[in-house]
Parts: C-alpha cells; structure tokens; sequence
C-alpha cells in the first residue's frame, strides 16, 4: 500500500528570507530529526558557509554525516 502525503503552508516572507532560513546549517536540528550537533568543518572558496561548504552532523541515528555543498 502506497500512501502519498503532502502539506503546504504559506510563509509570509521574502522567499530571500525563507530560504536563508532553511538553508542554514545551524538550524539542521529544526528540520532533520535527531540530529545533535552540526559543525561547519569546511569553508567556502572565499571563506564561510556557501558552495563548497562542507557541515558534518552528529545524530541519535548514526555517528556522523557530512554534506558538501554544491
């Protein structure tokens, strides 16, 4: 059996804003369950977070992640 949720909810911001929200790493635990901690362990050519930014997580699930960003 297949069930296909879906929510929508209207944010009444600058999409600018929204997504410099979620985009954020610091923010992981709000929108990944179980995460515990998340560290930018890699800079951005340039300094700070952005595209070749790499973050690693540690969580309640497994021992560590790391995404590089693209």
């Amino acid at each position: 059996m297949t069930i296909d949720v879906t929510a929508e909810r209207v944010i009444p911001l600058p999409p600018e804003r929204v997504a410099a929200y979620a985009m954020d790493w610091r923010r992981d635990a709000d929108w990944t369950q179980g995460i515990r901690t998340a560290e930018l362990t890699g800079e951005a050519p340039g300094g700070g977070f952005g595209a070749g930014a790499e973050v690693t997580r540690s969580s309640s699930r497994c021992r560590t992640a790391a995404r590089r960003m693209c």
